[in-house]
């Protein structure tokens, strides 16, 4: 019992004492539109909001003049400011242009969305600028089936326009090889008649993914040559509840997708990932676990850093964000970007080149309007390439060390050294580890804060700063490159500093407590990946011992700015 004890404490220390860092950087939310009755966003996995360059596009239905129409606004400086509304319909007595969609390549601009024009069928209509939404040409009916057709979802790639819908209770897809001119016939991707919905279309180069839901559970399928040829359906999700509301986003190889599941007895946000171009994907892993209800995801996926927004209810509506910077394999923890007692619902994301955009529509007025907010630095990855030695582990013969998991947390060099974002990572036999970071800026000087289990956290002997997004260092080259020189001698050759092992209780200095500890499972005969093993040798014994005694005389401690 014992045993266990002390590897769940293991397994608890980087949450219990690290500070609450998290990419800090998102600004106040803006209002963007002020129609004083209904402005709303689609269902998540139809983009409202896409980038390219410095321009933001974003499109949203409204029934501000008394139909329901679609409107259109841009920046030109990355969200900083808007220019002019500019709606896209106006068909009298139409009350029915709602579901938008936008997609962006170069200074092509295309919208879709359903309309109900021509009552009682729901249609999707398109239309498009060429010159980065300055202008626009005229509405394009995309179907003309006399069923229900409802949900589009839009993507652009060189020349080729991609668009996605349900109807019927069936998923589709037609192309447009010209930027949106002429379309080629709708083909079926789905097979079942009964509850299907909801699309979602992401392409990368020639590869296709299309994703959607079916008899609650999510389905997936993909063309390697553009859309002209879809391999069949296949089924990502199986459990008994609902899984529903897909959103998929590609980079490179990476593909993710998102979307809210019941299986868990409530709404929670699942995803899972291919590096493989859709190939082969991985299992399912659950990222909320909160009480409340969470709902319609939106997943970017932006080299190998993924971002997702959804919201929950509960007492009130939350906006809710998180990201990954590994490719989708370990995420970051939730941040609240809005909340609102009247109803924040449907965000959708994009990012464009550092800076995160996030969109939702709120009733925090007295209409339900559109608000924005941005992260100027989120979208970047930053990789710190640290080396460190941790004394206790290190064997002066092979001049290696055991490999173990360490903690870096950055902080500003400027007082009281608030922590900008934290990494955990392996530290290999040679001490080197690999450890990314979001939320910095180039340029600016970080102190970097190095952690383990059972060792002397570490201060940087200054400020070190990224270039390019990139920053290296090696404590293991000198005892001042640590602050105020806090590192042992461990081998002469070749010459080496380590950081002083022992504070097996974590409190900053290695004393008779943390003795106390190591003789007691010395006593017991302990073994396993435990605190108490100060040489990772998975055997707490004679060796740890040595090492806490010798640097407790010596009282050795935490010593920081």
């Amino acid at each position: 019992m014992k045993s266990m004890q002390l590897f769940l404490l293991t397994l608890a220390f980087f949450t219990v004492f690290s500070p609450g860092v998290s990419d800090c950087q998102w600004q106040q939310d803006v209002r963007i539109t002020n129609d004083n009755l209904e402005s709303i966003t689609s269902l998540n996995n139809a983009r409202c909001i896409v980038s390219e360059g410095n321009t933001v596009h974003f499109v949203w239905a409204s029934g501000t003049s008394g139909d329901w129409d679609i409107f259109y606004r841009r920046s030109t400086d990355e969200g900083l400011t808007w220019g002019s509304t500019v709606v896209l319909t106006n068909d009298p007595g139409n009350d029915g242009s709602v579901d938008p969609c936008i997609a962006v390549s170069g200074s092509y601009v295309c919208v879709a969305w359903t309309d109900l024009r021509f009552r009682p069928n729901w249609e999707i209509y398109f239309k498009r600028s060429t010159d980065a939404g300055l202008t626009w040409g005229s509405n394009l009916r995309l179907t003309e089936d006399h069923q229900l057709s409802r949900n589009p979802s839009l993507e652009i790639s060189d020349s080729v326009v991609h668009l996605v819908w349900s109807e019927a209770g069936s998923a589709y897809y037609k192309r447009s090889s010209d930027r949106g001119l002429n379309w080629s016939s709708g083909v079926m991707l789905s097979n079942n008649l009964l509850t299907n919905g909801f699309p979602s279309i992401a392409v990368s180069g020639s590869i296709v993914h299309a994703v959607w839901s079916e008899n609650n559970e999510i389905f997936y399928s993909r063309s390697s040559d553009a859309g002209l040829n879809w391999a069949s359906g296949i089924r990502l999700t199986n459990d008994a509840s609902n899984s529903w509301s897909p959103s998929v986003s590609v980079s490179g190889q990476t593909a993710g997708i998102a979307w809210h599941d019941l299986r868990d007895g409530n709404y929670e946000i699942y995803y899972k990932h291919s590096d493989d171009g859709g190939t082969t994907w991985s299992e399912d892993k659950r990222l909320t676990y909160n009480l409340y209800a969470s709902y319609n995801p939106s997943v970017i996926v932006s080299g190998s850093v993924i971002h997702i927004a959804w919201y929950e209810i509960y007492n009130d509506y939350r906006i809710l964000y998180k990201k990954s910077l590994d490719g989708g394999k370990n995420w970051r923890s939730d941040e609240l970007l809005s909340s609102s007692a009247a109803g924040s619902a449907n965000p959708c994301l994009t990012v464009s080149d550092s800076i995160v955009h996030a969109l939702w529509y709120d009733s925090r007025n007295s209409g339900t309007e559109i608000y924005y907010k941005r992260n100027p630095t989120g979208g970047s990855l930053f990789t710190l390439n640290l080396k460190a030695i941790i004394e206790g582990f290190y064997n002066s013969v092979s001049n290696t060390m055991v490999s173990d998991t360490a903690e870096v947390i950055l902080r500003n060099n400027i007082t009281p050294y608030v922590a900008i974002d934290a990494s955990e990572s392996v530290l290999n036999p040679s001490g080197d580890g690999i450890f990314l970071f979001s939320g910095l800026n180039n340029g600016v000087s970080y102190y970097i804060d190095v952690r383990h289990r059972n060792s002397i956290e570490t201060w940087s002997n200054s400020g070190n700063t990224f270039s390019s997004g990139s920053l290296t260092y090696d404590f293991s080259t000198g005892s001042e490159k640590a602050y105020s020189n806090n590192q042992v001698l461990i081998d002469n050759i070749p010459e080496r500093y380590a950081i002083y092992s022992g504070d097996v209780n974590q409190d900053g200095i290695v004393d008779a407590s943390d003795l106390s500890s190591v003789e007691n499972n010395a006593a017991e005969g302990l073994s396993g990946y435990v605190i108490t093993d100060v040489t990772g040798d998975d055997f707490v014994d004679a060796g740890d011992l040595s090492i806490l005694e010798n640097n407790s005389v010596n009282g050795v401690s935490v010593v920081i700015p």
